[in-house]
């Protein structure tokens, strides 16, 4: 791997050391694109950390999400953070706990926060055993175990293959005891991260299930850099902050328009427009095969849609199911249900 003081690292790169990249912990995917966001940022440099300012805007952008309640669940993600335990495995050979956050502060439009002093060791400073990758790979993922395996995979891209014991994966990920079933746990888990990374990042990852007899006891990913042609293709538009926004009044920033680079006047918001069905044939062809259901059936496959969303989003859907986003994400796991069973027939 490339020496860390010879990459040219940018506010785009996460870099992480290994023992983080295998650490055990739960968060949602909304507080692992805040804390990845806070890394990010850092002097990576530095003797201590210095206080990182998560802006609201960037969530939503590299996120490629909308909505006014994400200001209110960010800053209510930053404070369960705050109370929150990483787990490292210690030369001992047993898991360590530590703190990830000293404090944090929201305030309208961004939350000021800061990582404990004992994570040091995980993100400063770093010459070997450490892992790199950009941040907006990961940004637009909706489940948090996708973001785990894509690192997990990043760690062993040169090599090409990683086998994982299942207990050992299962512990990493936090789902010990959750997804008792191992095919709940294959759906939910490894086919959501197959999908997610093959869709949003520079690698192409599969796997095989490793069994004694009948049961699986290992996961065996096989990791492949997709070259620049592919990646390029589904490279995603992205929005930067300039250079002088960072001297800007935060709170100020929060109530202005998006900021169009070509012009120094805020961009004029555009109206969403409606799906043409001659120009988006699957969108047309999942309507069709959605019309043809009973109403039971229709039923179903809306209850199985939501138990896959992210639990932020389950709890919009569920308050104002008629709301546009709610019915969006909706709409969006039905159709990759749609998919997976097109996939399957």
């Amino acid at each position: 791997m490339q020496p860390l003081q010879d990459v040219p690292l940018r506010r785009d790169w996460v870099v992480k050391s290994n023992d983080l990249i295998n650490a055990k912990y739960d968060w949602t995917v909304l507080q692992q694109r805040m804390i990845l966001l806070m890394i990010a940022q850092l002097d990576l440099d530095a003797d201590d950390f210095g206080n990182q300012t998560v802006y609201i805007g960037d969530l939503l952008d590299q996120g490629h999400v909308t909505g006014n309640a994400y200001y209110e669940r960010a800053a209510e993600a930053a404070h369960v953070l705050l109370n929150q335990k990483i787990y490292v495995m210690a030369e001992s050979g047993r898991w360590r706990g530590y703190n990830l956050l000293s404090y944090v502060e929201p305030a309208p439009g961004y939350i000021i926060a800061r990582f404990n002093q004992d994570m040091r060791p995980f993100l400063l400073q770093l010459k070997r055993r450490f892992t790199r990758y950009m941040l907006e790979h990961v940004m637009r993922f909706q489940s948090p175990y996708s973001i785990r395996i894509y690192e997990l995979a990043q760690q062993y891209a040169d090599v090409g293959h990683r086998t994982i014991e299942l207990d050992a994966l299962r512990t990493m990920l936090a789902v010990e005891d959750k997804y008792p079933r191992f095919y709940d746990f294959r759906r939910r888990v490894l086919e959501q991260a197959r999908r997610e990374i093959r869709k949003f990042t520079d690698l192409e990852v599969t796997y095989d299930i490793v069994r004694d007899g009948r049961t699986p006891t290992a996961v065996k990913l096989y990791i492949r850099r997709k070259d620049e042609h592919e990646s390029r293709e589904q490279a995603p538009a992205r929005r930067t902050r300039r250079k002088g926004d960072a001297a800007r009044d935060p709170a100020q920033q929060a109530l202005e328009l998006p900021v169009d680079p070509t012009s120094a006047r805020p961009a004029t918001p555009r109206p969403a427009s409606k799906p043409d069905p001659q120009r988006d044939p699957e969108r047309s062809a999942f309507q069709a095969w959605l019309a043809e259901r009973s109403g039971e059936e229709q039923a179903d496959l809306e209850r199985r849609a939501t138990e896959r969303l992210d639990p932020f989003v389950r709890q919009i859907v569920r308050k104002n199911p008629a709301g546009v986003a709610a019915q969006a994400s909706l709409r969006a796991e039905m159709m990759a249900l749609w998919r997976e069973a097109m996939a399957e027939s």
